[in-house]
């Protein structure tokens, strides 16, 4: 199946090329054919319609999950319920390169936890290094981590206290504790 943008994509690959035209990557993306970037770009959307966002789709029957409603910003500004957010085609854009310079992206697993073992008594944590990183890289996480449902996103644990009390919160990327 071809790139067809709101059945299996948000953007082109005319738009992912000027997305990257001024980006450190810009080689990266410029050396793949346009078979490759938009077979990426394809591969990308479909991981990014895996995810659980916030809100609900504008259309119930539109492909994609995006446009949707009910979607606020970092500053609590709602998103154009009409529109699909620059950050959404961006984090497409971002994984499609991501993908085309790591394939074994697709197929790696969710390590952002990376505690080994908790000792509760004198509060003790052990981590271990992890051997693949998170699901998405960093930068693809800064663009859409807020719009994700925290059924989305790992928690991890915060610890507090002293001696005599200790006490565990967990926190995530969609909006903290």
């Amino acid at each position: 199946m071809s790139l067809v943008v709101g059945t299996n994509s948000y953007v082109t690959a005319a738009e992912a090329d000027t997305y990257f035209s001024d980006s450190l990557n810009v080689t990266a993306w410029t050396s793949a054919t346009t078979d490759m970037k938009e077979d990426s770009l394809v591969s990308a959307d479909r991981i990014l319609e895996r995810q659980i966002w916030k809100g609900t789709k504008t259309n119930p029957v539109q492909t994609l999950q995006w446009p949707r409603t009910g979607v606020t910003d970092a500053y609590g500004n709602a998103i154009d319920p009409s529109m699909v957010p620059k950050f959404i085609k961006d984090a497409q854009c971002e994984l499609a390169l991501a993908l085309l310079q790591n394939p074994a992206l697709l197929g790696s697993s969710d390590t952002s936890s990376n505690i080994k073992r908790l000792k509760a008594d004198t509060t003790e944590i052990e981590y271990f290094k992890p051997t693949t990183g998170a699901r998405f890289p960093t930068q693809i996480n800064e663009l859409i981590g807020i719009y994700l449902s925290s059924a989305s996103t790992v928690s991890a644990p915060e610890f507090s206290g002293d001696c005599e009390q200790s006490k565990i919160r967990d926190y995530d990327l969609t909006g903290g504790y």
